[in-house]
C-alpha cells in the first residue's frame, strides 16, 4: 500500500495551509461521487475544477517540452506568480538531472526557449550549490536566492528551462548534490516521482499520453498489470471526454474495463493474474466481499463507488484529506485500480469457470 508522506516544502508541493470554506452537500451532484472529505475532491468547486482539467486538458503540441512541463506543474499545483518561480526552477532542475542520469539528450530542446533564456542559462550555469545538509533544501535555497537577488523579469518558462539545463549540467559534472537530489526523490510521493520520469519519456515518445504514463509509473517497472490498467485508464478518460462524463461515471467505467480486459484476452488476463498469485487474488476477493461488492455478484455503480470511497479512506487517508492536485490524482488512481480489479476478478472467474 502506498500512501502520502508528510507534506515537505523541500519538494515540489506548496505548504498545504488553505482552509476549506465550502459547505458539503452537493459534491455528489457535481462529481458523481462523494469522497466524504474536506480535501480537494470533497469540495464541489475545486473538485469539479480538477476533474474538468484532468478530463479535458490536452497538450496542443506534445513535442513542446514547456507544454509538457506546464502540465506537470499543474498536476503539482505550481502557480504562475513570482512566488512560484523557485518551484518552477526546482522542477526543471530535478527533471534535467533525471534526464542526464538516464542519458536523455536535452541540448537541442533547451535551445528552443524564450528570447531571454540564453542569458539566464549562462548565469544559472555558474550557480554553486553547497553540498551540506538536505540536498533538496540546498538546491531550493540556492535557486530561490538567485531568483531574488540576480534575476529580473523572469517568467515561469525561463525559470523552468534554466533549472532544466542546470540540473543536467550538474549531473554531467558529477555534482554530488545533484545526484543526491535524485536519490532523495526516490522516496518522494508518487506524483513527484512521476514528473521526473515523464519529461524523459515525453522526449523519447512525444505521443505518449501523460495520464497513461502517470498510471503506469505507479506500478512496478515493466509491470503487465500497470500497462493493462494504464491502457484502460486512458480509454476510460477518452470516453469521459467524449461524453462530458462526471468523475463518478469515469471511475465506474473502471470495473467494466477490468471485466472486458479479462474476457477479451485470456492470455493477457492470465499474465496479469500471475503478477500476484492465487493467494493474493483470493485475499483481494475476500476484501471485496467484506466491502459488500463480491466480484461474482452484480453490483450497481453507486454501490461500487461507495465501496471505492471506503477503500481509499482506509488505505490512503492522508491523500484523500489533502487539498493538493497531485494527491487528488493519486486518490483517483487508487480508486480506479480498486474498481478495475473488481471487474477483472469477475471476468477472470468466468474464464476459469468456463475452462473447468
Amino acid at each position: 500500500v502506498v500512501d502520502s508522506k508528510p507534506l515537505d516544502s523541500d519538494g515540489f508541493r506548496a505548504v498545504d495551509d488553505i482552509q476549506p470554506t465550502f459547505e458539503a452537500g452537493n459534491v455528489a451532484e457535481e462529481l458523481g461521487i462523494d469522497f466524504v472529505t474536506s480535501g480537494l475532491l470533497g469540495n464541489p468547486t475545486t473538485g469539479q475544477q480538477f476533474w474538468q482539467w484532468m478530463r479535458d486538458e490536452r497538450l496542443q503540441d506534445p513535442g513542446d517540452l514547456w507544454q509538457v512541463a506546464g502540465w506537470c506543474g499543474a498536476l503539482l499545483g505550481i502557480g504562475t506568480g513570482g512566488e512560484d518561480l523557485s518551484r518552477w526552477m526546482f522542477l526543471g532542475f530535478a527533471q534535467g538531472a533525471y534526464c542526464a542520469s538516464c542519458g536523455v539528450e536535452l541540448s537541442e530542446r533547451i535551445a528552443n526557449g524564450s528570447p531571454t533564456a540564453p542569458s539566464l542559462l549562462t548565469s544559472v550555469a555558474g550557480l554553486r550549490l553547497d553540498p551540506v545538509g538536505s540536498p533538496m533544501t540546498t538546491v531550493r535555497q540556492a535557486l530561490r536566492s538567485w531568483i531574488e537577488n540576480e534575476s529580473s523579469g523572469l517568467t515561469p518558462e525561463d525559470a523552468w528551462r534554466s533549472g532544466l539545463r542546470l540540473g543536467a549540467a550538474r549531473v554531467g559534472e558529477g555534482c554530488i548534490v545533484a545526484a543526491a537530489v535524485l536519490v532523495q526523490m526516490e522516496e518522494a510521493e508518487l506524483e513527484q516521482r512521476f514528473v521526473l520520469g515523464h519529461i524523459a519519456n515525453a522526449i523519447q515518445r512525444p505521443s505518449i499520453n501523460p495520464w497513461f504514463d502517470f498510471v503506469v509509473s505507479t506500478y512496478r517497472r515493466h509491470s503487465v498489470e500497470g500497462l493493462a490498467i494504464g491502457v484502460s485508464f486512458e480509454v476510460s478518460l477518452e470516453l469521459a471526454r467524449r461524453e462530458c462524463a462526471s468523475l463518478g461515471q469515469f471511475l465506474a467505467s473502471a470495473s467494466d474495463q477490468g471485466f472486458g480486459f479479462a474476457r477479451q484476452d485470456r492470455e493477457a488476463a492470465m499474465a496479469v493474474a500471475a503478477c500476484h498469485g492465487v493467494a493474493a487474488r483470493d485475499a483481494v476477493a475476500r476484501m471485496y466481499a467484506n466491502d459488500g461488492v463480491d466480484p461474482e455478484d452484480p453490483c450497481l455503480p453507486e454501490v461500487l463507488l461507495s465501496a471505492a470511497v471506503r477503500y481509499v479512506h482506509r488505505s490512503h487517508g492522508l491523500l484523500v484529506s489533502s487539498r493538493l492536485p497531485g494527491c487528488a490524482a493519486v486518490v483517483i488512481r487508487h480508486a480506479y485500480d480498486y474498481l478495475w480489479w473488481h471487474g477483472f476478478l469477475g471476468g477472470l472467474g468466468e474464464i476459469e469457470g468456463n475452462r473447468e
